[in-house]
């Protein structure tokens, strides 16, 4: 059963018409039963629509001119639906199903609506074997819009999940979605991008490995030149995976790199002002990521690998930097940097063990922070904080503790920089049960405190300018307490 309408004036007639009227092109070529075909167009556009296989269906409604639409569908169940008003607009459908399922039982589907002119989007739906739901939305407004959406599916386990693609565009913003299962499992994709401005969003979804995965990639981009990258990727070893990222940019210029590879990650980008860069790299175990800039020219970036591992990455002030190290099977460590004043840098590597918690608070200016918690560390804590008025101060923490499972070394450290000009504090713990705090409030301070052992205490405080402290731990019960310019 064919069933073809087209309205407005065919090639021939137009060609017999004045001048003066706009021209429509329209070319259906239709093989099989029960393809459906729907024409309407409105100017000078072009339409082509080329159907062969059984269940197909589409649609084209075109306004204003200059518009062109493309079809290509050889499948079962297909679907497609392009609707362009304003001038100069471009889509293409291309859909291909092999599964031999009876008509609508997998469909792929597709929709796009432009409005505008020189808007340009790009579908293209493949589905081999026991294929998936395959679904696709592209709404554009304004100018200049492009999208761009790449569905591949194959795989026995393909029949029991769903790749699902959404992008909703403002005012010359370009998105581009690629998603692609090629493993048996049950295996669902969903990426949403909405844009409003000249910005651009890449997401990469690939479902490449057995076992169950489930992947959500969600952006937001408002204002213009912001840059947003998200790659997912399963991983192996009969794990299941589920992946999730969430993007939100306004302002102008910012860029957001996150790359997942199982088994669960979670990470959630939000960049305010501009200038401000992310970087996020999780995989393959279980990890949260949140990084808020809200300040201009910050830059993150988050590297994990372990499990159960948690980072915060707060950025208000303007040019800080923070870089955040979880490796080494580090298993349920912590890191939260905040960072509102300008020009510091704050770096933390946990590098293996467990438990650990490092927090870091920079409210000066230029100042440096430096953490290090190794992988026989069981349930340390090391806490920086450099004040509003700590400028150009430098703080570094290094922890070797001796725990396992049922012997936690149970570290603490605290550098306290409160307030003055070029201070400097050490605290480096090897053991067990040692505590150790600096606190120091003034100009050209210098603190070193070096415990070697079990149940060691430092206290240092210092005032003033130009004290000196070192302060040497070896052994286990030792007491140190230094007070200087009080």
């Amino acid at each position: 059963m064919r069933s073809i309408l087209i309205t407005g004036a065919s090639a021939v007639a137009l060609a017999m018409a004045a001048p003066a009227y706009a021209q429509n092109v329209s070319d259906v070529d239709q093989n099989g039963v029960g393809n459906a075909a729907n024409v309407e167009q409105s100017g000078s556009n072009t339409s082509d629509i080329d159907q062969d296989g059984d269940g197909n269906r589409a649609g084209v409604d075109q306004l204003g001119s200059g518009n062109g639409s493309i079809i290509d569908q050889d499948s079962f169940g297909a679907s497609a639906n392009v609707v362009q008003g304003g001038f100069d607009n471009s889509s293409r459908i291309t859909q291909s199903d092999a599964n031999a399922l009876p008509p609508g039982t997998f469909d792929p589907t597709a929709a796009v609506l432009q409005s505008g002119a020189r808007n340009t989007s790009d579908i293209s739906q493949s589905l081999g074997g026991d294929a998936t739901l395959v679904s696709a939305t592209v709404t554009q407004f304004f100018d200049d819009n492009t999208s761009r959406i790449t569905q591949n599916a194959s795989g026995a386990g393909a029949a029991t999940g769903n790749l699902n693609a959404a992008v909703s565009q403002l005012d010359g913003a370009t998105s581009d979605i690629a998603q692609t299962i090629a493993a048996d499992g049950a295996n669902t994709a969903n990426a949403q991008v909405f844009q409003s401005g000249a910005s651009t969003s890449n997401v990469t979804q690939n479902l490449i490995k057995d076992d169950a995965n489930s992947f959500s990639a969600t952006v937001f981009q408002s204002g213009d030149m912001h840059l947003s990258n998200i790659l997912q990727e399963s991983a192996g070893g009969g794990v299941p995976n589920d992946l999730l990222a969430v993007v939100d940019q306004s302002g102008f210029d910012n860029e957001s790199n996150i790359t997942q590879r199982g088994s669960r990650g979670r990470a959630f980008v939000t960049q305010s002002a501009s200038g401000n860069e992310s970087n996020v790299f999780q995989g393959p175990h279980t990890q949260e990521v949140d990084v808020l800039q809200s300040g201009n020219d910050n830059y993150s970036d988050v590297l994990q690998r372990g499990f159960g591992e948690d980072a915060v990455i707060i950025q208000s002030g303007d040019r800080n930097q923070s870089y955040v190290t979880q490796i080494a099977m580090t298993n349920r460590s912590d890191a939260f940097i905040t960072q509102t004043g300008d020009d510091n840098i704050s770096t933390v590597l946990q590098n293996g063990g467990s438990l650990n918690v490092a927090t870091v608070n920079q409210d000066g200016m230029s100042s440096t922070s430096s953490i290090l918690q190794t992988a026989s560390s069981w349930e340390d804590t090391a806490t920086v904080n450099q004040g509003a008025g700590a400028d150009q101060n430098s703080a570094s923490i290094v922890q070797r503790g001796v725990g396992n499972g049922g012997d936690r070394s149970q570290n603490s450290a605290t550098i306290n920089q409160d307030g003055g000009l070029f201070n400097v504090s050490s605290i480096e713990q090897l053991g067990q049960h040692n505590s150790a705090t600096s606190n120091q409030n003034g100009s050209d301070l210098f603190s070193r405190i070096l415990q070697d052992g079990t149940g060691n205490n430092a206290l240092v405080t210092q005032t003033g300018s130009g004290q000196v402290s070192n302060v040497d731990q070896i052994g286990s019960g030792n007491t140190a307490t230094v007070n200087q310019g009080l």
